[in-house]
């Protein structure tokens, strides 16, 4: 299982999946239900009301996200919204990055796709680290 962690390598890896594990128990499934489902209705409900043609991408993109960090952060996204679109704006700075060519790269004003990826990585782990230490609910 720690082969899908992008972001980990060996202790940190066992670390992050002993904490991830408890999280797929029955109770905790059936503890977090209204959550999924308010996000689900709140989310499939604005993209059909619309009207209008939506990016199918972006819709499913913020669902998925808004389901992962309110689970597994307890970050909400309308409890919390500056911290929500900072670790979104993380996470496809990250991506971005990590589909780039391989290369750390800083002079001034400028910074590889991959350097910044790093730089990403290492803002969203802190924020990880920080949730799993201070935040009592979750």
């Amino acid at each position: 299982m720690s082969n899908l962690y992008l972001c980990v390598l060996g202790e940190e890896a066992c670390l992050l999946r002993l904490s991830l594990t408890s999280l797929f128990t029955g109770s905790c499934l059936k503890s977090s239900h209204d959550y999924i489902t308010s996000v689900c209705e709140r989310c499939l409900k604005d993209l059909s009301l619309s009207g209008q043609p939506q990016c199918v991408y972006s819709a499913f993109k913020r669902l998925g996200t808004e389901l992962v960090l309110g689970l597994f952060l307890n970050v909400r996204a309308e409890e919390q919204p500056e911290l929500f679109q900072e670790i979104m704006q993380l996470c496809t700075q990250h991506w971005h990055g990590l589909i780039s060519a391989p290369v750390n790269v800083k002079v001034p004003l400028w910074s590889s796709g991959f350097s910044s990826a790093l730089e990403a990585r290492d803002r969203l782990m802190d924020i990880i680290k920080d949730k799993l230490e201070n935040d009592t609910q979750g």
